[in-house]
């Protein structure tokens, strides 16, 4: 058994015991995500970012997830939420301020740009 299947077979099990911890959630969609798995991987993203949309690291995965199939509209929506988090990092708020731009929307694109 690989690191992989070993870690994929752990974090089930913890999902059995606590099902709404995030952190599990999202390590699981890890574990899915370097098997190329991108469904149960974003499966699990989503429901850890679900659970706790101001949880970072689980919007960044589903970012570059939506990023890698070309989800735009999905990439687009979830960059503006995440600029609206506490602890988002500036890279999401510039994005975030660039994708108003593109829309004309200056005043937007300079609050997101800016709060942080």
């Amino acid at each position: 058994m690989g690191k992989l299947d070993s870690a994929k077979s752990v974090l089930e099990i913890s999902m059995g015991l606590s099902p709404h911890r995030k952190e599990t959630m999202y390590d699981l969609g890890r574990v899915y995500y370097h098997e190329h798995d991108r469904t149960k991987a974003g499966e699990y993203f989503r429901r850890a970012y679900s659970v706790d949309p101001e949880y970072i690291p689980a919007g960044l995965a589903l970012l570059a997830l939506y990023a890698e199939t070309g989800e735009n509209d999905k990439l687009n929506r979830l960059l503006i939420d995440l600029a609206e988090c506490e602890g988002a990092p500036p890279r999401v708020h510039q994005q975030a301020g660039e994708y108003y731009e593109s829309l004309g929307e200056s005043v937007k694109a300079r609050a997101v740009s800016y709060t942080h």
